[in-house]
């Protein structure tokens, strides 16, 4: 395969590494001449020095003839033109990362109207992983299938899931009670791609695709209790987004960045020992739009008079929770 990288970041250098081991038919493209030559010299990769959204440089790296284009440079408009562009030039396949919350909801319109076959976004795609496992017991692996349509769950069979011992393969519809497919299942260091006769044993590792609203049906007739997330503990300072999900648990705990001793911190408030009497020191608002736009690359970033908490309050705009907002214990554990 012909395969296209577009900026030599971290991401880009591990991607080169790997892809040239698998001896494909890598070029690397970047603006900086010393990284491009620093990589062609360390890998079996060709490099161009340029723009990635230049017609004239992917036309060099061969874009018109590349199986795959892979844009993951520091720049999402740079990665989403690269793509554009490639697919104009006659690459069959193009990704592009892009990390810009308001661009992530333009994902489906990015795709259809310039054929861009994957766009990511690594920072959405890790919080939506984390929250797909919460509520999952611990012997069962959740993972996305085609999007929202579906979900592929990953079982470690013990003898007390499987009735009799064994179970064929063929009587797994009938056991569940619901439209599934068992997709792969893993013995020891082998893989399978099971047929009707094949007989499910003790220790198995299954793979199953089913819709998502059965998955709780499968869970539970496994035996495997399924509860639903009721406690939520957030660590990070970040665009922290909640509107989707804040109905869901019964309490969501802040924890900000709690340092060293984080960890006692949080259990001590969990377990009822201390109360929760901190405030928010900033705002959590309803929607990606209402935050302001910053460039997470840039070296300075200005920030207009009127911003956070103020810039709502000044234009109008109710947040999720205000500035300073947080609840204390009405009694204790």
């Amino acid at each position: 395969m012909k395969i296209i990288i577009v900026g030599l970041g971290q991401t880009g250098t591990l991607l080169a590494q790997r892809i040239a081991a698998e001896r494909h038919d890598t070029v690397v493209i970047d603006c900086d001449k010393e990284r491009v030559e620093a990589i062609t010299n360390l890998y079996n990769v060709s490099g161009v020095c340029g723009s990635g959204a230049s017609k004239e440089i992917l036309l060099q790296a061969g874009a018109d003839t590349a199986d795959v284009l892979i844009a993951v440079s520091p720049v999402d408009e740079i990665n989403l033109m690269a793509c554009m562009v490639a697919k104009k030039c006659g690459a069959r396949y193009t990704v592009a990362r892009i990390h810009r919350p308001e661009l992530s909801g333009d994902r489906e319109y990015f795709a259809q109207a310039f054929q861009i076959d994957c766009i990511t976004n690594p920072k959405l795609d890790t919080a939506l992983e984390m929250y797909r496992q919460i509520g999952m017991p611990g012997k069962v692996k959740a993972d996305a299938y085609f999007s929202d349509v579906a979900t592929i769950i990953r079982i470690n069979m013990d003898k007390n899931i499987i009735p009799g011992g064994s179970m064929p393969l063929k009587d797994v519809k009938s056991f569940f009670g619901t439209d599934m497919l068992v997709a792969t299942v893993t013995r020891g260091e082998k893989l399978y791609i099971p047929k009707g006769d094949f007989v499910i044993q003790p220790g198995d590792v299954v793979g199953i695709i089913a819709a998502d609203m059965v998955i709780p049906q499968i869970i539970m007739k496994l035996g495997l209790m399924h509860k639903p997330a009721r406690k939520v503990v957030l660590v990070g300072g970040g665009m922290i987004m909640m509107t989707e999900w804040i109905h869901e648990p019964a309490a969501v705990m802040m924890a900000y960045y709690p340092g060293q001793e984080g960890g006692t911190a949080v259990a001590e408030v969990l377990f009822g020992e201390v109360n929760p009497s901190g405030k928010l020191p900033f705002v959590v608002p309803y929607r990606t739009a209402d935050l302001p736009k910053v460039d997470w690359f840039a070296d300075d970033q200005y920030y207009e008079y009127y911003h956070g908490y103020t810039r709502l309050e000044k234009l109008g705009i109710e947040p999720l929770f205000p500035y300073g907002f947080g609840l204390s214990y009405t009694t204790f554990a």
